[in-house]
């Protein structure tokens, strides 16, 4: 297996967590920090491998080093993940529902002020 298809499924897992926790439980109670980490675990796996294919890329070329990308990896990957902590505890804080049902807003068209609703 690649380190695609192994950083990958797990990402899918992940990812499918975060859909559950947003539309299925509609965000409520703890659904909410659970949307919004597995949602950041999810974008971190993908960018984790973004780094990694783009030193296999970038080092591949090159006849001196042609599979060991030395330090730098994991140095930028250290770097990709204290970004990833360091965000997490923020956007736990900043996002957050908004009050009273605003999923049934969305769902309704918006009529001039001058029509009357029916009922």
């Amino acid at each position: 297996m690649t380190l695609n298809v192994e950083v990958g499924a797990p990402s899918l897992v992940v990812l499918s967590l975060a859909a559950v926790a947003r539309y299925e439980c509609r965000l409520a109670g703890a659904w909410l920090r659970t949307y919004v980490v597995s949602a950041l675990i999810a974008l971190y796996l993908n960018a984790f491998l973004l780094v990694a294919n783009g030193f296999a890329t970038l080092m591949a070329p090159n006849a001196r080093q042609p599979d060991h990308p030395g330090i730098a990896l994991p140095i930028t990957q250290f770097a990709l993940f204290a970004a990833f902590a360091a965000v997490t505890p923020f956007a736990l804080k900043r996002f957050h529902r908004k009050r009273g049902r605003w999923w049934r807003s969305t769902l309704q068209p918006r009529l001039p002020e001058h029509v009357k609703r029916p009922g």
